[in-house]
């Protein structure tokens, strides 16, 4: 996907970084905007997800530092964090958003740094 990206976009920088987001400080100035997807809260529906739906949770377990994450990537953001929720989930940290935008299951919480 991210090889896609650059041929269709070359003029638009984008990095994709796979480490602890705690720990991570960045280059002195941080990116403009950090894009948070924290594994989604435990819901209480009776019935099963896909099965592909379930695969990720059973591996990740549940997502105890979303939170924290939320504070780290507010700090290190130089314009923006956005974070993927339930359309009915709380927003992390209980820490309202600047401003949502809302789909048919899910919504995009943005916090402007």
């Amino acid at each position: 996907g991210l090889a896609r990206y650059h041929a269709e976009h070359p003029d638009l920088p984008l990095r994709v970084l796979h480490q602890d987001g705690l720990s991570y400080v960045g280059p002195e100035g941080g990116p403009d905007i950090v894009y948070l997807d924290p594994m989604y809260p435990e819901g209480n529906k009776t019935a099963l997800n896909k099965l592909s739906l379930r695969v990720p949770r059973d591996l990740a377990g549940d997502d105890p530092d979303a939170d924290q994450l939320l504070g780290a990537a507010r700090r290190l953001a130089t314009r923006r964090v956005v974070v993927k929720r339930p359309k009915h989930a709380p927003p992390l940290d209980q820490r309202a958003p600047n401003h949502s935008h809302r789909g048919k299951a899910v919504r995009w919480d943005v916090y402007l740094t």
